[in-house]
This record gives structure tokens, sequence and C-alpha cells, in this order.
């Protein structure tokens, strides 16, 4: 279903040996959000309005609607603000938290040049002081997933970022899939429909963040892209979990997650 380099394979192998053998630490986890998304964005989520210069597209709160039984993220050929394309984002209002494991069940739009993500960051946004984006999955269609980690490395060494694509042999527009992420003083994980795609030590990522859900037009489309008028990313659920106790492993996940698609 993936590809990969040999060498990255070859990582992510031995970070499951590890996580095989440091599996089973004593880890209690307790559920802190369990959201359904049935009906659009509960009060607890504040739709985002605006545009940053890198993107081609500008969130408007009409784009952010009820699906059939999701969340939807719409994108639409219009003008605004200068952009002519619109799309939508959600940010969990009050709901913060430091390390954890995050998961989400989203099917992306069915089309080309459209960034579909699930990720953490601070509100306001900035890095530096333990602050980071945290990119669980940006995905783009029809079977790339985009694994990222942005970070102030200090005064001397500026913005970081490590990023890593994954290719996926099945149209992730089709259906929805489960994109889970472990968040730990000491490491990162990535998981694709309950599968380890890859793991990183932490930079320094250990303040508290908050769960964005958003689309956003990154290339400047042209007549390639008219697909894009009309097309959602839909979210199903979202569900995180705190943990206490030892720090766990790349394999001491919530027994009860969704951890694959159903």
């Amino acid at each position: 279903m993936m590809r990969r380099s040999g060498l990255a394979l070859a990582a992510v192998t031995a970070s499951m040996v590890l996580g095989a053998a440091l599996a089973h630490a004593d880890v209690q986890w307790r559920e802190t959000m369990n959201e359904r998304f049935d009906d659009g964005a509960p009060e607890r989520w504040t739709i985002n309005e605006g545009g940053a210069g890198r993107i081609f597209s500008y969130r408007q709160p009409q784009n952010v609607k009820s699906g059939e039984g999701s969340l939807a993220l719409l994108t639409r050929a219009e003008k605004r603000e200068g952009k002519e394309w619109t799309t939508g984002m959600v940010v969990a209002k009050d709901f913060l938290q430091q390390y954890g494991y995050f998961e989400a069940r989203l099917k992306i739009t069915e089309a080309p040049q459209i960034n579909n993500a699930f990720w953490l960051m601070q509100r306001p946004p900035r890095l530096g002081d333990g602050q980071c984006e945290l990119d669980i999955a940006e995905i783009r269609y029809p079977g790339k997933i985009m694994t990222n980690v942005h970070w102030d490395a200090g005064p001397d060494k500026g913005k970081r970022a490590n990023m890593r694509p994954y290719e996926m042999d099945v149209d992730l527009s089709q259906d929805f899939h489960t994109y889970g992420f472990l968040w730990t003083e000491k490491r990162l994980a990535w998981y694709f429909d309950g599968k380890l795609i890859r793991t990183e030590r932490n930079p320094g990522c250990t303040a508290e963040a908050r769960v964005r859900f958003s689309t956003a037009v990154m290339t400047k489309p042209g007549r390639e892209n008219p697909q894009a008028d009309g097309t959602a990313m839909e979210v199903q659920s979202l569900r995180v979990f705190a943990y206490e106790g030892d720090e766990p492993s790349v394999r001491d996940l919530p027994p009860d997650a969704m951890m694959a698609s159903k």
C-alpha cells in the first residue's frame, strides 16, 4: 500500500523493533476528547476566517458545513480578499493538551492541489519556547501523506522543519481513513489505519497545542484543477487521549482507540 525508500523503510523497521522492545510499559490512558461531527462543527470549535500569504485560498466560515454524518470543509472557486479560491478551517476552542495520542477519521477532497490537514499548534500560532507545529497529516489527492514538524531551534539556529512524504497505493478520497499521532516528551510517531509509518525524536515540542482541521489551495490553481470547485474534506470523528505513568512506546497506544478504519 505504501512506497518509500529502502533507507526510510529500514529506519521505520528499526523503530518498530525498538517499539516492540519497549512495549508493555506501565501506562494509564485517559480519554480527553471524543468528538463526533455528525452535525458539523459543535460550539466547542472555532470556525476560522482569513488567508495566510503563502496559500492561494481564503478560509471563510461559509465553507464549514455539515456533511452526511461528518464535518465538511468545502473548496469553492470564488474570489475573496485577493484570493481566487475559498476553503475552510476549524480549531478546538478551549481544548489544549500537552502530549498524548490523537486520532481522526477523515476523507480528503477529490481534487489535486488541495492540502487536507489534521494538525496541532498553539494559538496564536508562533514558534519558540517549546512551541511547534505538528502536522499529523497533510494529505494531497490521490494518496500523498506529508508528516511534518516545524520548530524553533534557538536564536543561533532559527526555524527548522522535518518533513517526510509517503505515497499510498490507494485513492484517499474514496473512503474514510484513520490518521493517528503519538506525542511524548521523547518521541513522535505517526500512524495510518492503525499501522506505524514513522517515528522521530521529539526536537523540543513541549507546549500545549490545539487540534486543527483545515483545507487550503497550496499551489496556484490552473486549468488542471477545475474539479476542485464544490469538493470537500470530510471529518467524521476525533479522539484524544492523555497518559499517566511511564512514557508510552510506539506500541503502547490506548486499547480502545479507533486504530484502523472500520
